[in-house]
């Protein structure tokens, strides 16, 4: 009757749900760790950085006190246009399985 599980036919059960009821079925887990090394290489080229005015410039008056000479300050918001390129090369070596990193086996 059992020898059917071990060959293959037409008549034996096809998967483990099939087989006779007086079956041991258990679950086994097993945890891993997976390292993937990775190396970057980053490289950042700047362009030409160019100024423009933004709005009108504030006129304050700093001091005036003097007959001859008078002091103020100018306050203008500027906008700078900053071009970036960013580069990098990534390097990728083999990833590595570290089984050691498993918990404590339980016992049945």
């Amino acid at each position: 009757m059992y020898s059917k599980l071990f060959h293959y036919d037409k008549c034996s059960p096809q998967s483990p749900d099939d087989w006779p009821i007086n079956r041991c079925k258990k679950d086994v887990d097993q945890f891993a760790d997976i390292d993937l090394p990775v190396e970057i290489d980053p490289t950042v080229y700047v362009g030409k950085i160019t100024a423009e005015c933004w709005g009108c410039p504030v006129v304050i008056c700093n001091d005036c006190r003097s007959d001859r000479t008078c002091k103020f300050i100018i306050k203008q918001k500027i906008h700078l246009k900053i071009p970036v390129t960013y580069l990098v090369k990534a390097n990728v070596d083999d990833p590595v399985i570290n089984c050691c990193a498993c918990p404590p086996c339980d016992e049945c």
